[in-house]
């Protein structure tokens, strides 16, 4: 029998009710937020709906009915129309973020190509792709789940987004989560971020994924 959990967060103040409100939360956090001792705790985002700051002192969280002011907020203010996250880390320091958001979602169009020789500074943020097809991702051939079909086999895909990111400053992570099969190395602006399966630096248009 499959068995299924909930969790309830409520937020109180021990003045008044205030007029933010939970906008989302999970318990099953997987690893959108991982912490430096490795764990994932559940997350709850706070949303302050009006046009100004306000103070979550005083305000409090708890997964427990009979115990409403469970964990208190610290000297926190959420700015007006912002988000707030709250990570339950089980502990009396629980990191507050501001919120997440994805930087490149499925709604992307990719420039792509299928290599026949190196292109040495495809990955360079300055590269044109000019006569590289468009689609969307996911991308593959021969097992029918992807959005864009290629007919293969080809050892090699290259393929290219742009994204923007405003308040940079303001960003303490980044976490890259990909399907892949059988091998990738991903580039942000020509820096190399995360590879798997693939050795040479770079590698060769032609080369085979050590993984299969």
């Amino acid at each position: 029998m499959r068995k299924l959990y909930f969790f309830l967060f409520i937020l109180t103040t021990n003045v008044h009710w205030g007029q933010i409100f939970i906008n989302e939360a999970s318990n099953s956090n997987g690893s959108v937020y991982v912490l430096q001792n490795g764990s994932s705790p559940d997350w709850i985002e706070i949303y302050n709906p009006v046009n100004f700051a306000i103070s979550l002192q005083g305000y409090a969280l708890s997964d427990d009915p009979n115990q409403l002011q469970k964990w208190f907020f610290p000297p926190t203010q959420i700015g007006g129309q912002q988000f707030l996250t709250v990570l339950a880390a089980k502990n009396t320091s629980i990191p507050l973020v501001n919120h997440y958001e994805t930087a490149v979602d499925t709604s992307f169009l990719w420039h792509y190509t299928l290599p026949i020789s190196n292109i040495p500074n495809w990955r360079e943020e300055n590269f044109v792709p000019n006569g590289w097809q468009i689609d969307k991702m996911g991308m593959g051939y021969g097992d029918g789940d992807d959005t864009t079909d290629i007919v293969g086999p080809y050892n090699t895909l290259y393929a290219r987004t742009n994204f923007n990111l405003t308040n940079f400053n303001d960003i303490t992570k980044a976490i890259l989560d990909i399907d892949y099969d059988d091998g990738f190395v991903a580039y942000i602006n020509g820096t190399e971020v995360a590879r798997s399966g693939v050795v040479g630096n770079p590698p060769n248009y032609d080369d085979v994924a050590t993984d299969h």
